[in-house]
């Protein structure tokens, strides 16, 4: 596409810890720190910023006006905020996997009652209000990407070599550490641009499933660790759709061949763990203890969805009594654990073809 076929575009989204410096992937987005007059708070864990896109001029699309199905042009301004809107949360999720830090937005209009916090106390008066960030001065249109005003090299986003140490600290996202892309992001976003068709689909689908897991991390800890799985799993269909299965019964679905057979019975079987161990070998660690480990997440996860044992996190017990805050606050730790595997598998799964060394 040509200059003319391009819009530019800029919002404001938010990260769990300040930005530090400014991040620029060629001339397609840039992240930059929040400007003077944006409210800030240190306390919070929204921490604004402002992120600047160049995305695809929309085609023009019509909308029904009448019983008749008479069509008129949806408003050109209209259009543009809703393609802008649509490119800066898909590379919010693709930010959220391929780096330490959850990135996201208020794009869904949430409302409630609020006490207004003026830093060390609540008001006594509830408002009702809906979750907002506003900056009246903030233009969202541009023209082109803006030129940093930074011109020293070391106000950019500071980058860590060592893809280990990045990918596996526990203390990654929190207050007091420091705000760092992995030395490989230009990389990710590359191999992520190459995918098309059946495949970028999928990896699609596992980023969502992944960012969704982030999101309810604090909060929903079982379904989190279910979205995680449940990433891992789409890539796995797409991955063994070529699979050679043949059903005694399309019914019932009760195999007759497979390329997996019981190593004790010698029977086929689609081997849905199995799959999920070998992904995890792959893509994580080969290692017999990691085996063991996403083997046993697996029937955590199993438990979740098909008996409903929910994580202990999720339950309403006292959490004040030792020994079920503790089991609690050790489910906690593993999912943010497991967390961290499969953001490595997903990230090792888009570069396993120009990536030779593996996280």
């Amino acid at each position: 596409m040509t200059k003319k076929d391009k819009l530019y575009g800029r919002e404001i989204i938010f990260s769990g810890i300040p930005i530090e410096g400014f991040y620029r992937y060629k001339d397609i987005f840039q992240l930059l720190p929040p400007e003077d007059e944006f409210p800030k708070m240190y306390m919070a864990n929204h921490h604004s910023m402002i992120i600047e896109l160049c995305f695809d001029k929309p085609k023009t699309e019509y909308e029904a006006i009448s019983e008749n199905c008479i069509k008129q042009p949806i408003d050109d301004d209209l259009m543009e905020m809703h393609y802008r809107n649509v490119n800066s949360r898909n590379i919010q999720k693709l930010l959220s996997l391929f780096t330490n830090y959850y990135f996201f937005d208020y794009s869904n209009f949430y409302q409630a009652w609020f006490s207004e916090f003026n830093g060390d106390r609540f008001s006594q008066k509830s408002i009702w209000g809906q979750q907002s960030y506003t900056v009246p001065s903030f233009n969202k249109k541009i023209k082109k990407l803006s030129e940093f005003k930074f011109e020293a090299k070391s106000n950019e986003i500071k980058k860590q070599k060592d893809l280990n140490k990045y990918y596996n600290q526990l203390s990654a996202g929190s207050r007091g550490m420091p705000f760092e892309f992995p030395f490989n992001i230009d990389v990710l976003f590359d191999e992520y641009s190459l995918l098309n068709g059946k495949k970028k689909e999928a990896f699609d689908s596992a980023c969502i499933l992944f960012y969704y897991g982030f999101d309810l991390l604090t909060v929903k800890k079982s379904l989190s660790l279910a979205s995680f799985i449940s990433s891992i799993e789409t890539l796995i269909e797409y991955e063994y759709s070529d699979d050679p299965v043949t059903y005694k019964c399309d019914t019932c679905k009760s195999i007759e061949a497979s390329p997996k057979k019981c190593p004790n019975c010698n029977e086929p079987f689609w081997g849905v763990r199995a799959k999920f161990r070998e992904f995890l070998s792959r893509y994580g660690n080969s290692s017999k203890e990691f085996e063991k480990y996403a083997s046993n997440f697996y029937t955590i996860r199993s438990k979740i969805l098909h008996r409903g044992q929910l994580l202990l996190a999720d339950k309403d017990i006292n959490h004040w009594a030792y020994d079920a805050r503790h089991e609690s606050m050790t489910e906690s730790l593993k999912v943010t654990y497991f967390m961290k595997a499969t953001r490595i598998c997903l990230i090792n799964w888009l570069i396993k073809n120009n990536e030779k060394e593996k996280l």
